[in-house]
């Protein structure tokens, strides 16, 4: 690490710190209602967020999308209800005042903590990736591809074309049904198929002995997530688009 971005990372580490210390009194002194709190902690997430991109001078870093994702779908709601005070939803419905100002705020505090961890992370930059290479170049790769092969072959056969399917069935009847499961295609079987698929391609593509064998479980990884996505499993889809970020950004 050069002594610039050294430099920067600490005047990052020192204002989120000082970013933590401030939102404490704000939140705490500005929640009489769940608009002034989202307004309020709104700013304090965007800093976070601002802040880990000074750290780590780049916008699109799997860190910094794992980031966005977090806020995306832990606090967009408080995002929208900031910037629109006529924002409905029948979530927000469901639960009380008290209860929605106390979630915007432990989100907000998760949420710095988080951006903080980053931050401090990114000083240990080549020290983590000198340990993942040792790693992956430990004496049990042979056993690791053997049984990444074997479940890949297995669970593929029959999570690719559960999802496939679900994807029809979402197009033609809408999210809610297979939300509900009305068709009762899911049992144990397809849970634990779709549980191993990924990480049993990872395996594969890891430790594949040729580059044609590391290429076929990025390509079908690809196409499965992007088959997740019209599923409505955007949880799942998005954890393998990291994932394939993550080894090539």
């Amino acid at each position: 690490m050069n002594s610039k971005f050294k430099i920067t990372n600490i005047f990052a580490t020192f204002l989120m710190i000082i970013c933590l210390g401030l939102s404490i009194p704000f939140l705490n002194t500005y929640s009489e209602s769940f608009l002034q709190i989202c307004k309020v902690s709104v700013v304090f997430v965007f800093a976070s967020v601002i802040l880990c991109i000074i750290a780590k001078r780049k916008i699109f870093t799997p860190s910094i999308i794992i980031l966005a994702m977090f806020v995306l779908f832990q606090f967009g709601m408080p995002i929208l209800k900031a910037f629109d005070e006529n924002f409905y939803s029948w979530y927000l419905t469901q639960f009380s005042e008290d209860e929605l100002i106390f979630c915007t705020k432990y989100s907000a505090f998760c949420i710095e903590f988080y951006s903080l961890g980053l931050i401090l992370m990114s000083f240990q930059s080549k020290r983590i990736c000198h340990k993942k290479s040792n790693l992956l170049s430990n004496e049990n790769g042979a056993i690791a591809l053997k049984t990444g092969r074997l479940l890949f072959i297995i669970s593929g056969v029959i999570a690719i074309p559960f999802a496939v399917y679900n994807a029809y069935l979402a197009f033609k009847y809408g999210y809610n049904y297979i939300k509900v499961d009305t068709a009762g295609i899911s049992n144990g079987l397809t849970n634990f198929a779709t549980a191993l698929f990924v990480p049993s391609s990872i395996l594969v593509w890891v430790y594949g002995k040729s580059r044609f064998e590391r290429k076929i479980p990025i390509i079908i990884l690809i196409f499965y997530s992007l088959v997740l996505i019209f599923t409505g499993a955007r949880t799942s889809a998005l954890a393998v688009i990291l994932v394939l970020l993550y080894c090539y950004v």
